[in-house]
């Protein structure tokens, strides 16, 4: 793909870079020089969904919209379609599987998820047509996942992390806080000097409410949003800092389970 967009914008300096968003994301990942790993990061709540479910070893079909589409994806998968994530009372089962990470650890066992998310899951198509190896982050498998980019890059490789944002009504990227402090979670894994400045702030961000880090999310708007809607447990869930040491690689159109050895502390 040509671009047309200033190479200052793409952090090619640098060979650990972070960028908002899904067209943010598709620039820098044709501008890669070397084989790059992009790491999605959609804290509430696609990543840390795919992490939760690809930890009970289903493999799970990230899709773009809550479709027909999805549907006959499920179909022809054999997997099970996830519903949409409605209001609750507090104190409700989790119900059927859908973008809560409570209705994924609650769940019957399964085999296969198809899960529609208009952010996380539509990033994820995008970067994996441009050839990129994609794996899914979030706070609950941050360290794993920083462990895994940094073997990449000491082959040789560019790591692009992709903190997905949430939605306006008109359909525009929101900034989302959890995400950019889960794309510094991941990045802290990664040698200072080969972050670039955009990097770097997301790890700035991360180290200041590390340790308050679950009552941080309760206040972010995200998180607000969320206790509205019945879904106190969620966050409970999302704010498991490295909890998992699952690395989901997407391939074949699914993120599969694989998991990275414990390093020795």
């Amino acid at each position: 793909m040509k671009s047309d967009v200033n190479p200052a914008l793409l952090q090619g300096n640098w060979p650990v870079r972070c960028v908002w968003g899904g067209s943010g994301a598709r620039y820098a990942a044709h501008a890669a020089t070397t084989p790059l790993l992009a790491v999605v990061v959609d804290v509430c709540s696609f990543t840390t969904c795919v992490s939760m479910a690809t930890d009970r070893g289903a493999l799970v079909y990230p899709y773009r919209w809550h479709d027909a589409g999805a549907g006959h994806l499920a179909q022809r998968t054999g997997a099970v379609l996830a519903g949409h994530r409605g209001p609750r009372s507090v104190g409700d089962p989790p119900g059927e599987l859908s973008l809560s990470p409570a209705s994924i650890l609650a769940a019957d066992p399964f085999k296969a998820l198809v899960l529609p998310s208009p952010n996380g899951s539509t990033i994820s198509a995008v970067l994996a047509e441009t050839g990129a190896e994609v794996v899914a982050g979030c706070l609950r498998n941050a360290r794993a996942v920083g462990e895994y980019a940094a073997e990449h890059l000491a082959r040789g490789g560019e790591v692009l992390v992709v903190p997905a944002g949430e939605r306006w009504p008109d359909g525009t990227m929101r900034v989302a806080n959890e995400d950019f402090w889960g794309a510094g979670a991941i990045l802290c894994g990664l040698p200072a000097e080969a972050r670039s400045p955009e990097a770097e702030s997301a790890v700035d961000a991360y180290r200041a409410v590390k340790r308050s880090l679950a009552g941080r999310l309760k206040t972010v708007s995200s998180g607000l949003e969320l206790l509205a809607k019945g879904y106190g447990d969620d966050l409970n869930l999302i704010g498991q800092l490295n909890a998992s040491n699952g690395v989901p690689k997407l391939r074949d159109g699914a993120f599969q389970p694989t998991r990275q050895p414990r390093q020795l502390t």
